[in-house]
């Protein structure tokens, strides 16, 4: 009876703890999906504006940078090159979250 409920015990701890690892994957899954949706529509603004933002979307805080990079390298070209950031924050079963996306865009002209 004792090996009978050792190993029951035992099964049950494996159990909980899918159960617990499938929930923080969906969490995950879903940040995922709004970060992807955020940055597409912040790349797709014309005109892309610089500096940082932070908004709510949901259950998700959104921090967004977009700042130029590798101004020397693009000197004597008519177009810049932006580093875009985008980081998702949650919080989940008590503790905090987050998923961070990056990118680069080119846009054309001088500032």
């Amino acid at each position: 009876m004792a090996l009978l409920a050792t190993v029951l015990l035992l099964i049950s701890r494996l159990f909980s703890h899918d159960m617990r690892s499938l929930a923080a994957s969906g969490d995950y899954a879903s940040a995922v999906v709004a970060a992807e949706d955020r940055m597409r529509a912040v790349l797709a603004a014309d005109p892309i504006y610089e500096g940082d933002t932070h908004s709510s979307d949901g259950p998700y805080d959104v921090d967004v940078s977009v700042h130029p990079v590798l101004e020397d390298r693009t000197e004597g070209l008519n177009l810049r090159l932006l580093e875009v950031d985008l980081t998702v924050h949650w919080t989940s079963g008590g503790k905090y979250k987050s998923y961070t996306l990056n990118t680069l865009k080119t846009v054309e002209g001088k500032p």
